[in-house]
Order: structure tokens, then C-alpha cells, then sequence
């Protein structure tokens, strides 16, 4: 039988992917094929993903970015801006990674982002925290506000990229509507 080790570096935000896997060559062979994925800050591991078969076994990273496949469905990525949020795709762990690569069922999405609170004075939601969500009309969304949380559903089959922004607390005036989260125009998801 004959293999093939496939051994890849992605960077994505500030955070390094090593994938490692070994899968059979395109010569009809068969064999069992897998990826393992690590997503590190620096030299401290902060997420591991591995697929071999049908197993998935998943972590969560607090930084840098996570990929979590929850089964069949389509892949939604949801950008933290400068990671001031931690965030929920569809119930799961919140994280304050950059990027968060999820695999989601068909149907309604839910997210939920709550501003960081540090370092000092911490960060806050504000009406246009949410963008290319269900609600988003444009400019960004609100979201449904309960506290210090913002929840906001997104439609798939549909949209496969969103974005969120919990800006510097104080920084949001009449003059300034954005805060110190990128300006109307600017599109984080390609």
C-alpha cells in the first residue's frame, strides 16, 4: 500500500496550525487517513484537534484560533476583532480566539459574545458588536443584549463568515460610533 505524510503550517491571526496526517496515496489504495491539528501562542499549546474515521475529539482555545467539527454541516468562521470577546458558536465553549472555525447543521445558528474585562477599564458591547448576522441590515447589529451578553443567530445553508467587535469600554461617543472597532466599510470576512 502506498502512503502519503502530509505535514502543513497555516498562520491565522497570531496563532501557528501544525496539521500532521497520513492518508492513502491516489492509487486506489486503501488505509485509514487522519489529520491532527494543534493551535499554538507562542510555545503554549492551546487547542488540539484529531479525526481518525468517524472519532472527533475537540479542545477549545482561549487564543489564537479554533477549529471544532461537531459532526455533518457546513463550516462557519466567526472573527473576533483583536479577540475582545469571548464567544459561543451554537452552545459551545466560549473563546476569546481570533478566529473560530466551526462545523454547523443546517438551520439557525446561535452566537453569543460578552466583552472581555480585562486588562482594565475591559471592553463593552455596542449597537453594531455583530456583522453579517441575521439582523445585521448594514452597518452591524446589536444583537439581543441580556447583561454584559449579545446573542445573535445566523442562517445556513447561507452565510459562512461573521464577525464581532467588543470595543475599548468608554471609547463609543457621538463622535466616535464605532469605538476602536474597524469603521463602516471595512469587512473582516471575506
Amino acid at each position: 500500500m502506498n502512503r502519503k505524510e502530509l505535514i502543513g503550517t497555516v498562520i491565522v491571526g497570531m496563532a501557528l496550525t501544525t496539521v500532521v496526517g497520513t492518508g492513502a496515496a491516489c492509487n486506489g489504495g486503501s488505509g485509514t487517513g487522519g489529520t491532527t491539528g494543534t493551535t499554538t501562542t507562542g510555545t503554549t499549546a492551546t487547542s488540539t484537534h484529531a479525526t481518525t474515521g468517524a472519532t472527533t475529539t475537540t479542545g477549545t482555545a482561549t487564543t489564537g484560533a479554533t477549529t471544532t467539527s461537531t459532526g455533518g454541516g457546513t463550516q462557519l468562521t466567526v472573527k473576533n476583532y483583536l479577540s475582545w470577546c469571548n464567544v459561543s458558536v451554537n452552545g459551545g465553549t466560549a473563546s476569546s480566539a481570533a478566529v473560530q472555525t466551526v462545523t454547523v447543521p443546517s438551520g439557525t445558528v446561535n452566537l453569543t459574545a460578552t466583552p472581555l474585562t480585562t486588562p482594565a477599564p475591559g471592553f463593552q458591547l455596542y449597537a453594531h458588536t455583530w456583522h453579517h448576522t441575521s439582523g445585521d441590515t448594514g452597518p452591524g447589529e446589536a444583537g439581543t443584549v441580556t447583561g454584559m451578553t449579545s446573542a445573535a443567530t445566523v442562517m445556513f445553508p447561507g452565510t459562512k463568515c461573521v464577525w464581532v467587535c467588543c470595543p475599548n469600554a468608554g471609547t463609543v461617543t457621538a463622535a466616535a460610533p464605532e469605538g476602536d472597532c474597524p469603521m463602516p466599510g471595512m469587512d473582516l470576512c471575506p
